[in-house]
């Protein structure tokens, strides 16, 4: 079981386009890709899942993510601020869709070596970047709760 407890959503979510879930949906598969956690004193990363019958500690990690506030509110404003540029690069055939956006949103933020910048985007590439890191830097951290059966994977967002 995950433990939801510091990241449940109190309020509503707004109802979201496909694009906006696309969106967001990159950015938290992004997130979990590029996570690790600490297991036994060795890390790993956490998107080598841990199995509870059809379902993956990062399935339901997922789900939490793409319904947290904060994580939605982020990807909102950036998704908004951003719309016309980023509609262009799908719409010029540069990016496939709004998940790969959602994926450069984290990566760009977080400084994991590629991003909006190394696209070929020019300067929408540039000018998405500098929009991009605005926002925290190590944006979300994961641990597992020690000695936890089932194994409990917690998140905070910042």
């Amino acid at each position: 079981m995950i433990d939801t407890t510091a990241n449940s959503t109190s309020g509503t979510l707004p109802t979201l386009t496909a694009d906006q879930a696309a969106f967001i949906t990159g950015f938290c598969e992004a997130a979990i890709f590029t996570a690790t956690v600490t297991i036994d004193n060795e890390p790993i990363f956490l998107d080598e899942a841990f199995f509870l019958g059809q379902e993956t500690y990062t399935d339901i990690l997922m789900n939490q993510l793409r319904t947290n506030e904060a994580i939605v509110k982020d990807c909102l404003d950036f998704f908004l601020d951003n719309y016309t540029t980023m509609n262009k690069l799908i719409v010029d055939g540069l990016c496939p869709d709004w998940e790969h956006h959602g994926h450069d949103f984290l990566l760009t933020r977080d400084h994991h070596g590629a991003g909006f910048w190394d696209r070929g985007y020019d300067e929408y590439g540039a000018q998405l970047t500098d929009n991009a890191e605005k926002y925290s830097e190590n944006c979300l951290n994961f641990w597992i709760e020690p000695d936890s059966d089932p194994l409990i994977i917690n998140f905070e967002y910042h």
